[in-house]
């Protein structure tokens, strides 16, 4: 009868260790971001801060396309936009817009940047609509003091394609701005 105890009180011990384990284990999980995810109203992501402070909280397990959806609001965005550095030469970050959507504008009236890459690299801005063809959708601008981008931290081997930047002072300082200055200048 001995055995049949020692025996219950080791299933029992053993149930109770999974029942502790498991709840631990999955709560320390996080679900990294990858694919294609739309930014809009009725989108993955309501808004471009939200998608970024994703990616920034679970990192990335594969590349990320953010396609702007039509009804996209840069208003409800939180200016600066900050992209920092989860990206890599492989799990890139690409903000486009979507396919058959045209005319998205990014702007922001800030003293800074209307989009801040913080220690990030391979992030690509790309104008054209699902990322085909040749046609620039897509316009970043800012109407304060600030830089379109902003440059900071080690931030290289980002790209700005098919967009229109806009910015009212003028110059590559006022474009972006790059600290230190050895640090690449992306590509148009």
């Amino acid at each position: 009868m001995k055995s049949r105890e020692l025996c219950r009180l080791n299933i029992a011990a053993r149930i109770v260790q999974v029942m502790v384990v498991i709840p631990l284990s999955t709560s320390m999980l996080l679900a990294q971001v990858t694919g294609t995810l739309s930014v809009g109203p009725t989108g993955d992501y309501t808004s471009l801060t939200d998608a970024f402070s994703d990616i920034t909280t679970n990192g990335l397990s594969g590349p990320v396309i953010l396609e702007l959806q039509q009804t996209f609001d840069c208003s409800v965005e939180d200016f600066s936009l900050v992209v920092s550095k989860n990206a890599t030469s492989t799990n890139t970050i690409t903000v486009r817009p979507g396919t058959d959507i045209s005319g998205r504008i990014i702007t922001s009236s800030n003293a800074t940047a209307t989009i801040s890459l913080d220690s990030a690299s391979y992030v690509t801005f790309d104008g054209r609509p699902g990322g085909e063809g040749a046609s620039k959708q897509l316009t970043i601008q800012n109407t304060d003091i600030g830089s379109a981008f902003h440059l900071i931290n080690g931030a290289t081997h980002n790209n700005v394609r098919y967009c229109t930047v806009d910015t009212p002072n003028e110059g590559v300082g006022y474009f972006w701005k790059v600290h230190p200055a050895r640090q690449e200048i992306p590509t148009m």
